[in-house]
């Protein structure tokens, strides 16, 4: 796979997304370097819009329509979501915090393989902790 950015400019990127959420980076190494990755493949990007700090992220392997993705800033609401579900649910808390964040159902991201999965996994990994 081709880079889009160098690791210097994708590495701002994703420290930028941390310390918009105050997260220790030492507290997510792995997601952190796997979010470094998917930046420089252009699959991951910080969106300012106004006020609120939005991520988009571009499927490698879109589903259907869908080309990519804007999850909105973390708001109460948004972690409320993953309470109709067991905490032994891991992945569909994930999926349904995702969900709200896009204003897309919890089905649209069923059909997400390989590194687009990831990518979802890794953002609502930094979007839980924040």
């Amino acid at each position: 796979m081709e880079y889009k950015l160098s690791e210097d400019v994708a590495t701002a990127e994703i420290d930028e997304l941390l310390d918009h959420y105050q997260i220790d980076a030492a507290d997510v190494e792995q997601v952190r370097a796997k979010l470094i990755r998917f930046c420089r493949l252009g699959l991951v990007e910080n969106v300012k819009d106004g006020a609120e700090f939005k991520v988009r992220q571009n499927f490698l392997y879109p589903p259907g329509e869908v080309k990519a993705v804007t999850y909105a800033e973390v708001h109460g609401k948004h972690k409320i979501a993953m309470d109709e579900h067991k905490a032994t649910a891991a992945y569909t808390r994930i999926y349904s915090l995702m969900a709200s964040l896009s204003g897309l159902p919890i089905d649209a991201f069923k059909d997400l393989k390989s590194v687009d999965i990831s990518v979802v996994e890794c953002l609502g990994a930094v979007f839980i902790a924040g």
